[in-house]
């Protein structure tokens, strides 16, 4: 496999960052570098959820980062600790300045957690300078020692197509599978009679050296049966720049909050 020279995991504190770092080490490259990140606030906010590490002392940032610090180490990571009142910005704003290939993430534990990814989540795989992985805890589970298994690029006609599929063979993997969902009206229109790949999708496959092309009848929620039956171990999709709640796109979103496995949101560089 490629891998990531450079990984950074996300934590919060409250979130088990134990899946994303297992997953991280497996997409690392030899000899990478494997980063733990942090965003606290100099003024801690009152009711604002879990309370982040740290405020309980003192300087909550000084707290914060003793906090940081214990768990990098544990972790055999390098512990980076960011101030800001605005996370996945700061994040974003960092990753781009210190060579970040790869970004992981985990959506956020709560009673919608089939609906959303979290804002954290969504504003970090949105505007990120590079790709997100949203990791499915509990886990570690995803991968095991026979590594990732199946990658899927999961692609729709058009340049981002290529985007995906590079993302896709940098995760590495045993297998690397083309695949392309359908929807509904498409089918309608073609009366369900062809689901045969379409010439661009085989070009694609073809100039990826993918080993197989799978067309799925449906959207986001389809995708996922496939990948829960094939089993995919990972897949990649493009995020979609659409503007408000949805900016990373419908079926992206929809994938990465029911898929079986991790996702991982291409953007620009993939092997950095």
């Amino acid at each position: 496999m490629t891998g990531y020279r450079s990984i950074a995991v996300c934590t919060d504190g409250a979130t088990d960052s134990t899946p994303g770092l297992a997953e991280a080490r497996v997409l690392l490259a030899p000899n990478g570098t494997l980063r733990l990140v942090h965003v606290t606030r100099r003024v801690p906010l009152a009711g604002a959820g879990p309370a982040l590490p740290g405020t309980d002392a003192p300087d909550p940032v000084e707290g914060a980062r003793a906090w940081l610090e214990g768990v990098a180490a544990a972790a055999g990571a390098e512990p980076v600790l960011l101030v800001s009142d605005t996370p996945a910005p700061a994040v974003a704003e960092w990753a781009a300045g210190n060579g970040v290939g790869l970004l992981v993430a985990a959506p956020r534990r709560s009673r919608l957690e089939r609906a959303v990814l979290g804002s954290f989540t969504s504003d970090l795989a949105h505007g990120a300078p590079c790709p997100v992985l949203i990791t499915r805890a509990p886990a570690g589970d995803a991968w095991g020692e026979d590594g990732i298994g199946t990658v899927a690029a999961v692609v729709d006609e058009g340049p981002a197509a290529t985007l995906v599929a590079h993302a896709a063979r940098t995760a590495g993997g045993d297998r690397l599978v083309v695949a392309h969902a359908l929807d509904a009206g498409i089918i309608a229109r073609i009366g369900g009679a062809d689901m045969a790949a379409p010439g661009w999708l085989i070009e694609l496959a073809e100039g990826e050296d993918a080993d197989e092309v799978v067309v799925v009848a449906g959207g986001a929620r389809e995708m996922c049966e496939w990948a829960k039956e094939a089993p995919a171990g990972l897949l990649v999709v493009a995020a979609r720049n659409a503007p408000g709640p949805a900016r990373l796109g419908s079926f992206t979103s929809a994938l990465a909050v029911h898929a079986p496995c991790p996702v991982l949101v291409a953007r620009a560089a993939t092997a950095v």
